[in-house]
């Protein structure tokens, strides 16, 4: 279901993302309160020591034991990067500071870029209706499409768990013993992140409004195209429109998604 016409070798894996048959959600979940305290204590421009001296050396998330704060690391780093030379995770962090309010679909979109058992369960949520009760059966249904007898049931069942609450995480599912489909709330920084993701895979134009990732926002084509015109006015990108021929570029962001080179995502 990747959708993604670029090689994992090209300009996807140099941008950011992550391919195969495993990621870090067989045993995490987004780890949103996680990341949202590195986000808030380490500078935008922080490299990977940097976030390794501050989550197992000075243990700024609170964890119990030293072995518990490594892991927290790694798994950090297989969600997110935690790289400002990494131009995804540096575009992830610009946004952040300018709309703190879009952090939650922000993790959300750079965590399904990140982990392909967490993008394979995007077409669930996004082909499901609001209300729509939702459980952990779900997910599992469609990591075993996606990837047919690669895990154990035991470990894709803990998986799909994982993947539930991510999606609760984000604003996706909400409810405790039952989890229903919720409608969430885009900011136009999180459009940006979408179109410019689908910039990475090679779709342009008027096309960028109707990729998986503007639909994991719960809007379509023509609500796309108008939050893009808001994020035109706010100075987030630039939107032209010639009849049908449409435009969109992001100068604020070029000196980022023109650093992707071998970072050792």
């Amino acid at each position: 279901m990747d959708e993604l016409p670029i090689s994992p070798a090209g300009k996807c894996t140099r941008m950011g993302f992550k391919f195969g048959d495993n990621g870090p959600h067989i045993s995490r979940t987004m780890m949103l309160e996680d990341i949202s305290r590195c986000l808030d204590v380490l500078p935008i421009d922080a490299k990977r020591p940097d976030y390794q001296t501050a989550i197992v050396g000075q243990n700024i998330l609170g964890k119990n034991t030293e072995a518990t704060r490594k892991e927290s690391f790694r798994r950090l780093r297989e969600l997110y990067g935690l790289d400002s030379a990494l131009p995804l995770f540096s575009l992830y962090r610009q946004l952040d500071v300018l709309d703190r309010s879009a952090r939650p679909l922000l993790s959300l979109l750079m965590a399904c870029v990140r982990d392909p058992l967490l993008r394979a369960t995007m077409p669930v949520i996004i082909g499901a209706k609001e209300g729509e009760t939702m459980g952990a059966e779900h997910f599992n249904a469609a990591l075993t499409k996606a990837f047919p007898g690669h895990l154990k049931e035991k470990i894709r069942a803990a998986t799909a768990r994982h993947i539930a609450s991510t999606w609760e995480q984000s604003g996706h599912l909400n409810g405790r013993a039952t989890k229903t489909r919720a409608r969430v709330n885009v900011r136009p920084s999180a459009l940006v992140m979408a179109l410019i993701l689908g910039g990475v895979q090679d779709i342009h134009g008027a096309a960028l409004f109707g990729t998986q990732w503007c639909q994991i926002l719960d809007i379509n084509a023509v609500q796309a195209r108008g939050l893009a015109s808001q994020a035109h006015r706010e100075g987030l990108l630039d939107l032209r429109a010639i009849g049908d021929v449409v435009e969109v570029s992001f100068p604020r962001f070029a000196e980022t998604l023109s650093a992707g080179g071998d970072h050792g995502a």
